[in-house]
């Protein structure tokens, strides 16, 4: 599990901004789950681009906030990866899910959008399918 965590830190591109501990933590299943987020819903005028993260390791996915491009400007404007490692069966498998901001491209910092996702996910997050795993903590850097 030192290897995947490793692995997902080294890919995370800047902050974190969420840990979660999940026991039995099915990778892929997770990622399903995390796609039918309905992130829109949370911030209607912000066009947004959800999509796995690739390469992988590690699994999850990549929110990206987008803008209509400039010649000064390109299309990205930052986001949030939601990175998924999962644990190793003699460890119990526990698993993580790791949220950090994307800055690339970010010219305004994007607190109140992070703020309004994360607290969605938080709360999406008590009603996980058991088949994704099961919480067992969370450490919001957020706040």
């Amino acid at each position: 599990m030192a290897v995947l965590l490793a692995t997902a830190m080294a890919a995370l591109s800047s902050d974190v901004l969420l840990k979660v501990s999940i026991a039995q933590l099915d990778a892929a299943r997770m990622e399903a789950w995390l796609l039918r987020r309905p992130f829109a819903a949370v911030l209607p005028l912000q066009p947004l681009l959800v999509r796995p993260i690739s390469p992988q390791p590690p699994a999850g996915i990549d929110l990206t906030f987008r803008r209509k491009p400039s010649h000064s400007k390109g299309g990205t404007d930052g986001g949030l990866r939601y990175a998924l490692v999962a644990g190793e069966a003699a460890e119990g498998g526990a698993g993580m899910l790791l949220v950090s901001r994307i800055s690339e491209g970010q010219a305004v910092r994007k607190s109140f959008s992070e703020r309004a996702l994360l607290t969605r996910l938080l709360a999406d997050l008590e009603t996980l399918p058991d088949e994704c795993g099961k919480v067992c903590a969370t450490l919001n850097l957020l706040e």
